[in-house]
C-alpha cells in the first residue's frame, strides 16, 4: 500500500536509533560483543538511503495475530502504525515472532518473495534486527523494566542467531 506521506526514512531511522543509543549508553547494561554490534550497524547505515516507502503496520508479530479455531483471523494493534521501508516490518520476526514459531518466520519472509530473498534483504533486516537491541534496552527499562530478564533472553537469541552478527542471514532462516 502506497504511504500516505514521504518521509525521510534514513533521517527518520538516524533520530530515532539515536535516541535509544543515548539511553542504552546510560544503562548499566551491556550488550556482548557490543562494538561489533555497533559497527555493523555503523557499516550497514548507508542501506536506509533511497528506500521505498509504505504503510507500514509498524509492530507486526505473531503476539499480534488473531487466530480462532486454528483459523487466522486478523491482526491486531494498529495504533503503532507508521510509514516506512516495507522490509521494517519484519523486524520483529527476530524479537518476538522466533521464539515462538521458526516456521512462521520462514513462512512469513517466503510468503512475500516469489523468489528467495535477495542479499539486499537480508543485509536491512539483520540491520534492522541489530539496530532493535539497542533500542529493546533502552525501551523495556523505561516502558516495562519488570520484563528486562525476558528483553536480554531475546536479545541474546537475535545475536546467537547472527553470529554476533558476522552474518545478516539468521541461523533459524539458513537451516530452513
Amino acid at each position: 500500500m502506497k504511504a500516505p506521506k514521504t518521509v525521510q526514512w534514513e533521517t527518520l531511522q538516524k533520530e530515532k536509533f539515536t535516541k535509544y543509543s543515548q539511553a542504552y549508553q546510560q544503562d548499566s547494561y551491556q550488550i556482548p560483543q557490543e562494538a561489533k554490534l555497533l559497527s555493523f550497524i555503523e557499516e550497514h547505515w548507508p542501506l536506509l538511503r533511497q528506500r521505498p516507502i509504505t504503510l507500514l503496520h509498524d509492530d507486526y508479530h505473531l503476539g499480534h495475530m488473531i487466530c480462532h479455531q486454528n483459523s487466522f483471523n486478523g491482526v491486531i494493534d494498529f495504533n503503532g502504525y507508521d510509514v516506512g521501508d516495507p522490509y521494517h516490518d519484519f523486524n520483529n520476526l527476530a524479537l518476538f515472532s522466533r521464539r515462538r514459531s521458526v516456521p512462521y518466520c520462514v513462512g512469513q519472509i517466503n510468503g512475500y518473495f516469489t523468489q528467495p530473498p535477495e542479499d539486499q534483504f537480508w543485509r536491512l533486516y539483520a540491520l534492522y534486527a541489530a539496530m532493535n537491541v539497542i533500542a529493546t534496552i533502552a525501551w523495556t527499562r523505561q516502558y516495562d523494566p519488570q520484563s528486562f530478564d525476558d528483553a536480554v533472553a531475546r536479545i541474546q537469541l537475535i545475536l546467537e542467531d547472527h553470529a554476533y552478527f558476522s552474518s545478516v542471514k539468521p541461523l533459524w532462516y539458513a537451516e530452513n
